[in-house]
């Protein structure tokens, strides 16, 4: 599945630090999907002690590159 059609202007609303509950809204996906995009590196995310966040500069450039969901 991919995601090209949600452009910068689509995550305008949004933080510039994303959770991934947030993150997974924007999306239209399950937050475990999130979690499986962040630990295998397809996206890129940080840890503040055990929890994710997201950049959403990092989420539009995972849009950018096609935003695969699926190997």
């Amino acid at each position: 599945m991919y995601y090209s059609d949600i452009d910068e202007d689509d995550l305008d609303g949004l933080p510039s630090i994303l959770t991934p509950a947030m993150a997974a809204d924007t999306l239209c996906v399950h937050i475990n999907t999130i979690y499986n995009l962040l630990r295998s590196g397809k996206l890129s995310g940080f840890r503040m002690g055990a929890a994710w966040r997201i950049r959403k500069k990092d989420l539009l450039e995972f849009l950018r590159q096609g935003g695969s969901l699926i190997s």
